[in-house]
């Protein structure tokens, strides 16, 4: 067996599909043959079938035991037979039993030795056996007893695709070209094919996405990319080797370009300084007798100058640019942000005077959030108090009724402030030091430094509280109504604050019980706050909670009813949950992703979903067939197309030629590979995937997988793909006519 291609190329119109090639394959050899859907792989296995002409270059192909085809689809009309489609695969040996017949018919003695070389032809290709070779190999791939006088418009797609390949393998040729032979197979029929290829004696080319059966099958692997196709050993695994060294390399190209420009632009700013300190070149004097001439300024400087512009110069029109970045999903940003508010510094106030440092809304705060802003003063004048009342208030104001006050001696300077939330129905007033350096969150999270929120309990020093959620304040009297002696509460009593009695270090200072103050009746678990790690200075966080005492599902099916389609008592998808949906065809997996996608109402029942999704949907995309790639891409998006060309280009999913090209003009491959763009560049809590594999090569599934990996939210997840179903590490969910089997478990 011989096959060889020298210089191939192919072009289709305008369209240059193949420029220049050259490969060998050896005898015995098993290749795969991968590449974006569109690169031409299945015009190279029209070139090695003989079934197209290249436009230059030879091909040599010699099989003596015959060459089995399988293209994607059968080409017979729908009206032709099981049987013509097994005929049309075993041609070869069909044509070897009608000579044989025919020389039977006039066999004379002077044709013995022909009419014997035939016969052994025949049994090489084991003609007397290929009709039973046919039903073991239907019954492999899952046809079992299929009528021979049945019609091929009777069939589904996978039948006939299964029919085809079991007739093309049956054939035992010498030389296989498989075109997606894994198509339309369950998991038992694609293990029955790959036991039956290993076992092939002769030569096997097949192009195939399945990344499962090119690592068992495959020695060598042929990629078709870019005009041109590459050859690598070591099977799927060596190819995967190469793949990452070329990236590695070219990121070091890329370093090396980056380094040598900058290299070249030191080296003319400090020539060029160098020159500056040369004089121009002076008159020169009569005779060779005046003043000595200084040195020209064609001294070697200049021309190292000159040397480098040069090189920059070329460095330029040639660059190296930076291999694609990762494929990365992102989720999107809590929808409450928090906050902390940094110390704000301000000038030491003058004895008898009181700064108010926070802003307040004057609106109320709902349970447990935080909305309003609160000024916290740390060491004031003796004589001086600070007003947090949800208002701004003036130098001699006095709290209001509902504010919560802090005071307490302390030196002339060292103010502290910070804005968050209190919201009170009753005042609750704490004195003692407060620390210098001491801040209230915005929203209850404490800074770097030692924070302290007042929520109508005194304060420890080094420690954070939280606000209990209460009704919200009445804001302040107007300052310039206020008496500024109102700011010394005369109806304390002395004797319940000795200040002489306090230990300014204390953590625990005494508490200050007014006469004049009620204070309100309060849940003591209400105060518990969040556990506050002092080493960051932020709360610990912990999963939402329903009602129920349960983790909060990010999204929730209950009672839901499509038709007869699909039919949910209760589904819940917890954050950062991977869901893996399996089922045969028509189970009703894609209907639960369009029902999670929002796409399909349901006849009953409840849905519930996070507010960003991203969708990869099964069917090819709904864009403007007359747009461009990159308006596609760019459909409903802020910004101008030059962002999101450079946007598009870094993703590594597209060449800058490509950006043009209507999507009408794209091919599948292409048209998913836009899909996938405008998933990964949208941040989404939720992702329902519906089988991403589909049109990718290897390649690009490999990075898809990584992506996954990497990303923080939930997936949902309906494939086909063998390794990416073993690699789950998710629950798993099963449906069968549109009813859970299999309840979801790991």
């Amino acid at each position: 067996m011989q096959l060889a291609l020298s210089h191939v190329s192919m072009r289709y119109a305008d369209r240059v599909v193949l420029d220049q090639v050259s490969f060998t394959v050896k005898p015995g050899e098993k290749v795969g043959v991968i590449g974006d859907n569109g690169s031409g792989k299945s015009t190279l296995l029209k070139l090695l079938a003989g079934r197209a002409t290249p436009t230059n270059g030879s091909i040599t192909v010699s099989a003596p035991g015959g060459v089995g085809y399988l293209p994607q689809t059968l080409e017979l009309p729908p009206t032709a037979t099981v049987q013509d489609a097994i005929d049309l695969a075993l041609a070869d040996i069909r044509a070897l039993a009608a000579e044989m017949r025919a020389m039977e018919d006039t066999l004379t003695p002077s044709q013995f030795d022909e009419y014997a070389a035939l016969i052994a032809r025949y049994e090489a290709r084991g003609g007397y056996t290929a009709d039973a070779r046919v039903d073991v190999a239907l019954h492999g791939l899952g046809l079992p007893s299929l009528p021979r006088s049945r019609t091929l418009g009777s069939l589904s797609g996978g039948e006939r695709s299964r029919l085809a390949l079991a007739a093309t393998l049956a054939s035992s040729p010498e030389l296989l070209l498989l075109d997606e032979p894994t198509n339309d197979l369950d998991d038992s029929a694609v293990a029955w094919l790959e036991d039956h290829l290993r076992a092939h004696r002769g030569t096997v080319v097949a192009i195939t996405h399945d990344r499962v059966f090119l690592d068992r099958i495959t020695s060598t692997i042929l990629e078709v990319d870019l005009n041109q196709v590459r050859r690598y050993g070591n099977g799927y695994a060596g190819y995967l080797a190469a793949k990452a060294a070329e990236r590695a390399a070219w990121a070091l190209a890329h370093e090396e370009w980056k380094e040598e420009l900058a290299r070249h632009a030191g080296l003319v700013e400090a020539n060029a300084g160098r020159m500056a300190a040369i004089p121009r070149k002076m008159v020169k004097a009569g005779m060779g007798t005046g003043q000595w001439r200084a040195r020209s300024r064609t001294h070697g400087a200049a021309g190292r100058i000159r040397q480098s512009l040069q090189r920059m110069e070329w460095l330029r029109a040639n660059p190296v640019p930076p291999p694609p970045e990762p494929l990365r999903f992102a989720t999107t940003p809590p929808t409450t942000t928090t906050t902390t508010a940094p110390p704000t510094t301000t000038a030491p106030p003058t004895p008898g005077s009181a700064s108010a440092l926070g802003s307040a809304s004057g609106s109320a705060s709902a349970p447990g959030t935080v909305s309003d802003s609160v000024s916290a003063m740390g060491p004031v004048p003796a004589s001086g108090a600070v007003s947090a009342t949800g208002s701004t208030s003036a130098p001699g104001s006095a709290p209001a009724s509902g504010a919560v006050s802090a005071m307490g001696p302390a030196p002339t300077t060292g103010l502290a402030s910070a804005s968050g939330s209190v919201a009170a129905t009753d005042s609750a007033s704490v004195t003692g030091p407060v620390p210098a350096s001491g801040a209230v969150s915005a929203t209850g999270s404490a800074p770097a430094a030692e924070s302290i929120t007042v929520a109508g309990a005194a304060p420890t020093i080094g420690s954070a509280t939280a606000a209990s959620p209460v009704a919200a304040a009445e804001p302040s009297a107007n300052p310039s109504a206020v008496n500024p002696s109102a700011l010394n509460p005369p109806t304390v009593n002395p004797s319940a604050v000795n200040p002489s009695a306090v230990n300014p270090s204390a953590v625990n200072p005494p508490a200050v019980n007014p006469p004049t103050v009620n204070p309100p009746t309060v849940n003591p678990s209400a105060l518990n706050p969040p556990a506050v790690n002092l080493a960051v200075g932020e709360p610990s966080t912990s999963e939402p909670l329903a009602a129920e005492g349960r983790v909060e599902a990010l999204a929730e099916l209950i009672d839901v009813r499509v038709g007869e389609r699909l039919r949910i008592p209760s589904l819940r998808i917890q954050p950062g949950e991977r869901l893996l949906v399996t089922g045969p065809n028509g189970a009703g997996k894609t209907t639960l992703l369009r029902v999670l996608a929002g796409l399909v109402t349901p006849d009953s029942g409840s849905v519930r979903r996070p507010a960003r999704i991203g969708h990869l949907r099964q069917e090819e995309t709904t864009a403007n067939p007359r747009f461009s790639l990159l308006r596609a891409y760019a459909a409903g998006r802020p910004g101008t197309l030059d962002e999101h060309a450079d946007a598009l280009l870094a993703l590594g999913l597209f060449h800058p030629a490509d950006l043009r090209t209507k999507v009408g003009e794209l091919s599948v491959g292409q048209r998913r590979r836009v899909e996938l763009a405008r998933l990964v560049s949208d941040p989404a809590d939720l992702l329902l995937l519906d089988e991403p594999t589909n049109h990718l090569s290897p390649m690009l599934v490999e990075e898809l997988e990584e992506a996954l990996a990497g990303y923080a939210g939930s997936v949902v997840l309906v494939t086909h793909d063998r390794r990416l179903r073993a690699s789950h590490t998710g629950t798993h969910l099963a449906l069968d006519n549109g009813i859970i089997t299999a309840p979801p478990s790991l």
